[in-house]
């Protein structure tokens, strides 16, 4: 009933003779032309932060004599939110390479991070 009300009452726009009302009312999921936009900035820097200890732990495991270059971001003011999606990401990511974080690098973050 509304769709005969809408194609007659829109009968002379182009447009609404081409609607997709198969995808509207009857397809599971958000429609593709309409993704949100969702503010990344906090889960951006917890990803950054967790590739940043991936890439030391790579780097530890390397050079057993390396300099302490352990990433400074304080995380002190953080969300618990924002830690989790830390945690997160460095669970992705060790699980994805098969390999968990070497025990010196756990113990620099314990280090840093208290």
């Amino acid at each position: 009933q509304f769709r005969k009300f809408y194609e007659g009452y829109f009968r002379d726009v182009p447009e609404a003779q081409t609607f997709d009302w198969e995808t509207w009312l009857h397809k599971p999921g958000m429609l593709p032309h309409q993704k949100p936009d969702f503010d990344r900035s906090l889960a951006k820097e917890s990803e950054k932060l967790a590739s940043e200890w991936i890439a030391y732990d790579k780097n530890d495991s390397i050079e057993t004599d390396a300099p302490d270059k352990t990433p400074a971001t304080d995380i002190s003011n953080w969300t618990t939110l924002s830690i989790t999606c830390f945690l997160d990401e460095l669970l992705i990511h060790t699980s994805t390479r098969d390999k968990p974080l070497n025990v010196s690098t756990i113990q620099s973050m314990k280090r840093t991070y208290g």
